[in-house]
């Protein structure tokens, strides 16, 4: 079922976006994948202000299901993306804040598990975008 709903969330405007008509049957480990997704969504609440917003985008491209978080909030610069997948990297937001910067590199280590593959786009001060990608299975 296709559709787009909002609603505000933590004061944010958070939006939720599926395109997928099909049935579609990706096996994944459902603990993992809620532990990554959480992690993922956490961040963007976090790095957000009040009044910003946060889009959860789910669609078909070609032979891939596309999962999209994208943000308002504060955003990285191109030397922190190169880094935030690597194990107790802490960006510059991150370090006024609690945490031993483990939690993107956890994310990555989930995705990359499952064989799936996991992107980021950012820009410092407007914000940001994950994308994981997951490879469907064809029947040949």
């Amino acid at each position: 079922m296709a559709g787009a709903k909002t609603t505000n969330l933590f004061h944010r405007t958070v939006t939720t976006e599926q395109l997928v008509n099909e049935n579609i049957e990706v096996p994944f480990n459902e603990q993992l994948i809620h532990r990554a997704l959480e992690n993922l969504f956490s961040n963007a609440t976090r790095y957000t202000k009040e009044n910003d917003s946060i889009h959860l985008k789910f669609y078909k491209k070609e032979t891939n299901l596309i999962f999209e978080m994208i943000d308002t909030g504060c955003g990285m610069t191109k030397d922190e993306i190169n880094n935030i997948f690597d194990l107790f990297y802490r960006g510059t937001n991150s370090r006024l804040e609690k945490g031993m910067g483990i939690g993107l590199s956890v994310v990555k280590n989930i995705i990359s598990s499952h064989e799936w593959n996991i992107d980021v786009e950012s820009e410092k001060n407007k914000g940001s975008k994950f994308t994981i990608i997951i490879p469907l299975k064809t029947n040949n």
